[in-house]
C-alpha cells in the first residue's frame, strides 16, 4: 500500500507541472533505466577487450544459485554436468540442490550495438536470459575461425627434422626405411625412441598433417581440416616451422652443452635469415618446442615466436607465456580405452599413481603425497619409470582405478593427466602451476578434480574428498572422459577431432585474436590462484 501511494504521488506531482515539464520529466524517468543497461553492456565490453578478446567466441559465464558445494573440486561453484559449444557461447547446465537451471552467455555485445538502435539492445538483453534453440559444437570444424587457418611450412634443411630420425635424408631426402609413412609416394620415417621420447612428438604429426593436406580430399571426407597448407608466404596466416626440437634434444642428450647449443645457433641462424621472419620478427611464426628443454640455450633469441609448449615451467616469462603462446598435450603413452563399459562397480581400486616419487623443485610434492596416501585403504602408489613393460602395468591398474593422481613432476605438466584421460579414470590434479591445452573450448572441471597442494599433502584430506563423490557425480565425470579422450589423440591419417585439428584451432584462435579466459580463470579460482 505504501508503494502505491509513493507512485500516487509521483504522478500526481507531474500532472501539477506543465505540459513541457512533464514531458522532461517522463523522460528522465525512463533515461535512468536505460542508461544503467548502457553503461552495464559498455562495462561487458571493455572488460572482454581488456581480456584481450577482439572476436566474442567465449564461454558461458553461469548464474549459481544455491550450488550444492563438492569437496575442493568445485569450491562453491555447482557441478556441471552437461553443456556443448555453440556458436559463439555454450551452454552449460547444473546440477543444484533444489534446481535445475540452464544460463546462456551471449557472444557479446558490440558497442554502440551496431545499426539496429534501441531494438538491437532489446534483442541483445533478451539474448542473456533466452535459451538457445539449436546446438552446434564449435570444435567440430573450421568455422569458429572464420575457415582454415593458412599455413606457409618452411621446408627445412634435414639436419633440422627428418635427417635427426634417418641421416641419409641429409644427402637424398629420402627414407631408406620400408616401414614409414608414404605421402604422395615419398616415404617419411616414423618417430624413433621408447614411449617416453613419443610424448613430446608433437612437431612430427603436426608436419605430417600439413604434408597430407594437398591429398586430403582424395583421403578424407566430408570434414574441414582446421589448418591447410599454402605455397605462397604471401597469403599465409601463420608461418609453422617443423624443428623436431624435443628429438634433437631427447635424441642427441649425449651431446654436449657446447654441442647441443651448436644445432640450436644453426637453427636460429637459418631461421632469422629468412624474408618472412625479418618482415614480421617472427611475430607470426610458430615453433615447437614440446620438450621443457627443447630448443633452452637459445629460445631466447626467438621469443617473439609463437611456441608450443607443454607448460611454462622452464622458460622464464619474457620469453614463453601464455598470452602468447599454446599449450599443446602430450602424446599419452598407454593405449586407448575403447568401447570402455568398466564403470563404477568394475573399478576396484579408488586412486591410482605410478611414477618417479624423487623429483626436484614442484615435484617434491610428490614425496609428500606419498607419506600422506601410502597406508590408505584402495590407495595404489607405485614407483616406476616408462618402459614397455611399466606402460602396460599402468594402463591396466589405471583401469581398474576410479580416479588417476597427477601431481606435479620436475615441470607443472605431465604426460599422466593424458594416460588418465585415455584410460577414462577421473584425473586428480595437484599441481597449482599447470596450465591445460584448449581450455578455451574445454572445461576440465567436468572431467577432472583439481586440489590445491598445500591441502592435499594433509592427511586423510585428498582420500576424504574422494570418498566423497558420489556414483552419479563420478559416472558423469566418466561420461565426459569418454567425450573428450578423442581431442587428446595424435596419429596419421589425422583425425578430425584430433590432437592435430585441435592445436591448428588454438593457433587460429591467437592469432585471431579470440579469448581464452573464461575456463582458466573457473579453474584458478577453484585452486584459490589469481587469474
Amino acid at each position: 500500500m505504501a508503494q502505491l501511494f509513493q507512485w500516487r504521488l509521483r504522478y500526481c506531482q507531474l500532472r501539477a507541472l506543465h505540459p513541457v515539464g512533464r514531458f522532461y520529466a517522463i523522460a528522465l524517468a525512463l533515461s535512468i533505466p536505460l542508461a544503467f543497461m548502457l553503461f552495464a553492456a559498455h562495462r561487458d565490453l571493455v572488460t572482454r577487450a581488456q581480456e584481450g578478446g577482439a572476436s566474442w567466441l567465449t564461454s558461458a559465464e553461469p548464474r549459481l544459485t544455491s550450488a550444492r558445494r563438492y569437496g575442493t573440486r568445485i569450491g562453491g561453484v555447482g557441478q556441471e554436468l552437461g553443456g556443448e559449444m555453440l556458436e559463439g557461447r555454450e551452454v552449460i547446465e547444473y546440477k543444484y540442490t533444489f534446481e535445475r537451471s540452464t544460463t546462456v552467455r551471449p557472444a557479446g555485445i558490440g558497442w554502440p550495438f551496431g545499426r539496429a538502435g534501441i531494438a538491437g539492445i532489446v534483442s541483445k538483453l533478451l539474448q542473456m536470459t533466452s535459451p538457445a534453440k539449436s546446438a552446434k559444437n564449435s570444435i567440430d570444424s573450421a568455422e569458429q575461425l572464420g575457415g582454415p587457418l593458412r599455413v606457409y611450412m618452411y621446408d627445412l634443411p634435414a639436419q633440422f627434422n627428418w635427417g635427426i630420425i634417418d641421416k641419409s635424408w641429409e644427402h637424398s631426402r629420402f627414407s631408406n626405411t620400408t616401414n614409414g609413412v608414404n605421402i604422395g609416394g615419398i616415404s617419411y620415417p616414423l618417430y624413433p625412441g621408447s614411449v617416453s621420447r613419443k610424448q613430446h612428438s608433437i612437431a612430427f604429426w603436426l608436419t605430417l598433417d600439413l604434408l597430407s593436406a594437398a591429398h586430403h580430399n582424395a583421403t578424407r571426407a566430408n570434414w574441414e581440416r582446421a589448418a591447410v597448407r599454402v605455397a605462397d608466404p604471401k597469403d599465409a596466416d601463420v608461418f609453422f616451422v617443423p624443428f623436431f626440437s624435443s628429438l634433437s634434444y631427447n635424441g642427441n642428450s649425449h651431446r654436449s652443452i657446447m654441442e647441443q647449443r651448436s644445432v640450436q645457433l644453426a637453427f636460429v641462424d637459418w631461421l632469422t635469415q629468412q624474408p618472412p621472419w625479418k618482415a614480421s620478427g617472427g611475430s607470426d611464426h610458430v615453433i615447437p618446442v614440446h620438450h621443457p628443454n627443447a630448443l633452452n640455450l637459445c629460445a631466447h633469441m626467438l621469443r617473439s615466436a609463437r611456441f608450443i609448449v607443454a607448460d611454462f615451467g622452464r622458460q622464464p616469462r619474457k620469453v614463453s607465456n601464455e598470452a602468447k603462446d599454446i599449450v599443446a598435450p602430450y602424446k599419452h603413452m598407454v593405449p586407448t580405452y575403447v568401447e570402455d563399459s568398466a564403470g563404477w562397480e568394475a573399478r576396484k581400486s579408488l586412486l591410482f599413481f605410478q611414477g618417479q616419487l624423487q623429483r626436484k623443485a614442484g615435484g617434491a610434492v610428490r614425496q609428500e603425497l606419498l607419506g600422506v596416501l601410502g597406508r590408505e585403504t584402495g590407495v595404489v602408489m607405485q614407483p616406476g619409470r616408462p618402459s614397455s613393460v611399466g606402460v602396460a602395468d599402468a594402463a591396466t591398474r589405471m583401469r581398474d582405478s576410479r580416479f588417476c593422481l597427477m601431481p606435479a613432476g620436475d615441470t607443472p605438466s605431465s604426460c599422466r593427466l593424458f594416460d588418465a584421460i585415455a584410460s577414462h579414470c577421473v584425473p586428480v590434479v595437484v599441481s597449482d602451476q599447470l596450465e591445460l591445452p584448449f581450455e578455451d573450448v574445454l572445461d576440465y572441471t567436468r572431467f577432472a578434480i583439481f586440489v590445491p597442494a598445500e591441502r592435499a599433502v594433509q592427511p586423510g584430506y585428498l582420500v576424504g574428498t574422494l570418498r566423497n563423490v558420489t556414483q552419479t557425480e563420478w559416472e558423469a565425470m566418466w561420461q565426459r572422459l569418454k567425450e573428450v579422450d578423442k581431442y587428446f589423440e595424435y596419429g596419421y591419417p589425422p583425425q578430425r577431432f584430433g590432437s592435430e585439428q585441435m592445436i591448428w584451432q588454438a593457433i587460429g584462435r591467437k592469432v585471431r585474436g579470440v579469448n581464452r579466459g573464461h575456463n582458466r580463470r573457473r579453474r584458478r579460482e577453484v585452486l584459490g590462484l589469481p587469474p
